[in-house]
């Protein structure tokens, strides 16, 4: 019943990644989700971001990320923001080097004992939208398809056209 729910919810949408005609990874997302740090209207909350070990070092990652932004601003939303646990530092050096900057803190409840101390980090959207192109330094081309159509396209599918 609750993934029900969550499928006929338009404001969720995941994005799936194939390489090599493997999924890579996904991202979700859930639009106009308010968070009480970030005083914009109209903000995304980043919900997952997950790529498969076999994948790194592709810029796999990275490119999957901007799809999920570009999901994000064609939907009118000013920015993103997300909860990354405060060990994870490689998380948090990919999010600080895109541009998010932390604005809170968070205690993801693990148990009734327990809490996973976690930083809210926001970025703010400062230009309509980004361009996919392979002018773009270390960034793969991607085309952009839809995989399966589920309540106004909630899942979308990105394939590199990549060999490596």
């Amino acid at each position: 019943e609750a993934i029900t729910r969550e499928f006929e919810n338009t404001n969720v949408h995941y994005l799936l990644i194939q390489f090599q005609d493997k999924i890579a990874g996904f991202s979700k997302i859930e639009l106009s989700t308010p968070n009480q740090n970030i005083s914009e209207p109209n903000i995304t909350k980043l919900d997952r971001l997950y790529l498969l070990k076999e994948f790194y070092g592709k810029n796999l990652g990275a490119g999957l990320f901007k799809a999920t932004i570009e999901i994000s601003k064609q939907n009118h939303q000013q920015g993103i923001w997300l909860a990354v646990w405060k060990e994870n530092p490689k998380a948090i050096h990919f999010y600080t080097k895109t541009g998010f900057k932390i604005v809170g803190e968070y205690n993801f409840k693990i148990s009734e004992t327990h809490f996973n101390p976690n930083h809210i980090m926001y970025l703010k959207y400062w230009c309509p939208s980004w361009e996919f192109s392979q002018k773009e330094k270390g960034y793969p081309y991607f085309h952009l398809f839809l995989l399966y159509e589920m309540s106004i396209n909630k899942i979308s599918f990105l394939h590199t056209n990549q060999n490596n």
